[in-house]
């Protein structure tokens, strides 16, 4: 018989493999993880598209964080 949340149930493992592959992520970061997750099993599935996109993200941000800020943050 078919189960027709066999899909769901193979992303949500799929999921907690990725979150406990990072085991000291902090939980104020959650969300970030869980995009991260979403970009690399969503489409384009050709990596280097994805590499692509990423790349161009980043390269395009306009947030601006100062060196000593981010280490300050990361501390407290």
């Amino acid at each position: 018989m078919h189960n027709p949340l066999n899909r769901i149930n193979h992303y949500c493992d799929l999921l907690k493999k990725f979150l406990n592959s990072h085991p000291g992520f902090d939980r104020d970061e959650l969300q970030d993880y869980l995009n991260l997750f979403s970009f690399i099993m969503n489409k384009p599935h050709n990596k280097l598209e994805k590499v692509s996109i990423l790349l161009d993200k980043a390269i395009n941000s306009s947030k601006r964080i100062a060196f000593r800020d981010y280490y300050l943050k990361k501390k407290q």
